[in-house]
């Protein structure tokens, strides 16, 4: 059983200009401000029946029940020049969210006579509810005053959200001699997702809070994907070694919406794979590598209401979004010493149908701008990555890896001559101390530098964490301490510019934070990926 409550603050601010908005609306400067407070129940029970020395039936279960509170204060200036912000509107979001989550998972296990032969079945079904209220007040000031109001717009809306997603996976083992085998398998993943959502606003002559059928809707989405895969391992002689695969995937997906046209997108895919290892010696190889992967949209993405939380600037998701394809290719060198390893290689990656938010201004109202999820043309990225690998001491080992790349977005399929691309790089330290047996210390950072995006930059994304762990009673408890960001520096940014206007922000959600955990296990671990905090999709605003 798993009880939280976390309390966040979070922070936005954004700066606009239209180039085409001649009036007082042309510059747009915004302050957001607000809280997110979770209350998180959890439950997961599990059992194993050994049937015999060679079968295995789990079975496991979760509960999960939230509550979230996310207050807002939103300050909108408008202005015809920067210096001359004379506009404001208040907005007040009170929103809350209750989501009720019921898994279940059986997972039957199979070893065989002949060594490394196996059979793995598994079959999970997770049942969720959500159900999501906002209460919106928009307050407009008279020009020059911030303390005389002009009108105000109520509004609330409720957006239900009942899903079923179930898993099937079956995977086979069956070695080929002493240094091959052969893994095939299936998996079906079928989600059946239903969303209602009511907009009402409030009329002043009847005093009531009226149906808006422009803006309601009810959405229906049901997507099968259905795979199989036979992958090849193995070594052909003391040099080489060699690993061949081959998924071929079929996706049918219908979406339906009481505003739109139903939407149908069938299609078939195969994703190859190779990899290519050279051993010149013991702890030294050369590898080759090539795949093909898949990027399926989130949910979240493809939700088509709008989030009337902000006035003037839109976000509203997109049901025809499409995956990302990607084509990657590595070359790569490891050498193993006996304390570092050093681990360099060489990388190209190519994706189709880019998922990126696309922001547009609305054509029926200069001051709103809306913000939908796209597919672009693709995107291009080769450089170079460099990893090592050290244990200094007996109590101190480290991973640090640095990566160096160009990126290219061609999206001229959303924009005429909307070619970005710029040079970036990451940077990522782990390091761990042993204090003893039980005792372990952890310091890990990261650094993202600012990188293209189709309208623009997102900025250097960058933070510190440090974690102690100590384990007790024959190592069934464990007791854990967390500071995450240590200097308070985890924040998104992004600086757009289009031929239509311009646009910067910032996003910040409090994570300087010290967590304190302590558990204890019963029994064994849950074998599939039951989900934490039940099942809970956060919505990550932007």
């Amino acid at each position: 059983y798993d009880v939280r409550r976390n309390y966040r603050r979070v922070w936005f601010d954004n700066e606009r200009e239209a180039f085409n908005d001649f009036s007082r609306s042309r510059f747009l400067v915004q302050d957001r401000d607000g809280e997110r407070i979770d209350n998180n129940h959890t439950l997961k029970l599990g059992t194993d029946w050994f049937i015999n020395k060679k079968t295995t039936l789990s079975i496991e279960g979760l509960v999960g029940m939230s509550k979230q509170d996310e207050p807002e204060f939103l300050i909108s200036k408008f202005g015809a020049t920067s210096a001359l912000m004379d506009s404001t509107l208040h907005t007040n979001n009170n929103e809350k969210e209750d989501n009720l989550t019921f898994e279940g998972a059986l997972i039957l296990t199979r070893k065989f006579n002949r060594k490394g032969q196996r059979l793995n079945f598994s079959i999970s079904a997770n049942i969720g509810s959500e159900l999501e209220t906002q209460d919106v007040q928009t307050d407009i000031f008279e020009v020059g005053t911030t303390d005389v109001l002009n009108s105000q717009i109520l509004q609330r809306s409720a957006n239900n959200n009942i899903n079923n997603i179930t898993n099937i996976q079956l995977d086979y083992i069956h070695p080929l001699g002493r240094k091959m085998k052969l893994e095939t398998g299936y998996k079906a993943i079928i989600r059946d997702m239903n969303l209602d959502f009511d907009q009402e606003v409030f009329d002043e002559v009847t005093q009531t809070y009226q149906y808006d059928a422009t803006l309601s809707n009810e959405f229906k989405y049901d997507e099968q994907v259905h795979a199989a895969y036979a992958l090849f391992k193995g070594k052909l002689n003391k040099k080489i070694g060699v690993n061949f695969g081959l998924r071929a995937e079929q996706v049918l997906l219908t979406a339906k919406s009481d505003n739109a046209e139903p939407f149908t997108n069938n299609y078939f895919n195969l994703f190859p794979s190779a990899r290519i290892v050279y051993n010149v010696r013991k702890g030294e190889f050369f590898k080759v590598s090539y795949s093909k992967r898949i990027r399926r949209p989130r949910f979240r993405l493809l939700n088509p209401f709008r989030d009337i939380s902000n006035p003037n600037n839109i976000r509203v998701g997109n049901p025809e979004l499409g995956p990302e394809l990607t084509h990657s290719a590595e070359i790569g060198y490891n050498k193993v010493w006996s304390k570092f390893s050093f681990i360099p290689s060489l990388f190209y990656r190519h994706t189709t149908n880019v998922i990126q938010r696309f922001t547009e201004q609305d054509p029926n109202d200069p001051t709103v701008f809306i913000r939908r999820p796209v597919n672009l043309g693709t995107a291009t990225e080769y450089g170079v990555e460099m990893i090592v690998v050290g244990s200094v001491t007996k109590w101190w080992d480290f991973n640090a890896s640095y990566a160096f790349f160009n990126r290219e977005i061609d999206a001229r399929n959303a924009e005429t001559d909307l070619i970005t691309s710029n040079t970036s790089w990451n940077a990522k330290l782990q390091s761990n101390w042993k204090l003893g047996k039980r005792t372990s210390l952890q310091l890990t950072g990261n650094y993202r530098a600012p990188i293209v995006r189709a309208q623009g930059m997102r900025r250097a994304f960058y933070s510190l964490n440090l974690g102690f762990r100590h384990s007790f009673w024959n190592k069934r408890a464990t007791f854990g301490l967390v500071f995450s960001d240590i200097f308070d520096t985890r924040e998104f940014g992004f600086d757009s510019f289009t031929d239509d206007f311009t646009s910067s922000g910032r996003y910040k959600r409090e994570s300087q934070i010290i967590r304190v955990n302590l558990t204890y296990q019963i029994g064994k671990r849950f074998k599939t990926s039951i989900k934490k905090g039940g099942g809970k999709r956060r919505r990550r605003r932007r």
